[in-house]
């Protein structure tokens, strides 16, 4: 936990009157790759950090003494587990970090849609701790503390957890380029997206149809621009 003072507040002190001469220098920024500009940030404490390398070595045996050795067989499974407290001194700041994590627990919480228009991965920086990263939530939860109270009905006091696991493939593939939205079958689709679905069962009619003139030997009439 960074202050801009030495002087830091003891509990929850410090939520019943604002400290103006305070400010978290903590700050945690999540850009989702669908959506840059849906873009937000948090200023929280930093209860617990933690971050977990699994390198893909694989072991194997020789000879007659089953002699050892080790080789490289993958990219690592590479994720940070954290875990942060979101203070608000104001009403503000407690309706500003409800409708925060509101944007977060969409990323975990997909409807159909969003499934079907995007990937849900996720660009994450923990300053001064975690450099840009890119990955998938893979965990939350969250827990509000009662015993702080709430202002104007938002919560004071809000913890969260959350486990960000990295794309190995795609860091190292694409870098810091968009991610493009995986293609769903015109059948997986809404029954609202009839033109999709027509569109396709159109472009299939046709291609069957080339096919089965060219196997009896015609020649595929081709339209006449204007």
């Amino acid at each position: 936990m960074a202050l801009e003072k030495s002087k830091q507040p003891t509990g929850l002190a410090f939520l019943r009157r604002a400290p103006t001469h305070i400010r978290v220098l903590n700050k945690i920024v999540v850009i989702p790759l669908d959506n840059p500009k849906n873009s937000f940030h948090f200023h929280p404490f930093i209860e617990s950090y933690s971050h977990t390398v699994e390198p893909k070595v694989l072991k194997q045996e020789f000879g007659l003494f089953s002699a050892s050795t080790y080789y490289r067989n993958g990219l690592s499974t590479n994720q940070f587990q954290v875990t942060i407290v979101l203070p608000a001194v104001s009403a503000t700041d407690a309706k500003n970090n409800h409708t925060k994590l509101a944007r977060f627990k969409m990323l975990v919480t997909p409807s159909i849609r969003d499934l079907q228009r995007g990937t849900g991965m996720v660009k994450m920086s923990i300053d001064p701790m975690m450099e840009q990263q890119v990955g998938y939530i893979t965990a939350f939860s969250e827990e509000i503390n009662l015993e702080a109270g709430f202002a104007n009905g938002y919560p004071k006091v809000i913890k969260i957890s959350f486990t960000l696991s990295v794309d190995e493939i795609r860091k190292e593939i694409f870098g810091n380029k968009k991610a493009t939205p995986i293609r769903v079958a015109a059948e997986d689709k809404l029954p609202q997206a009839t033109s999709s679905a027509n569109t396709g069962k159109r472009a299939t009619n046709a291609s069957t149809a080339r096919t089965v003139m060219v196997a009896v030997g015609k020649k595929p009439k081709r339209k006449k621009k204007k």
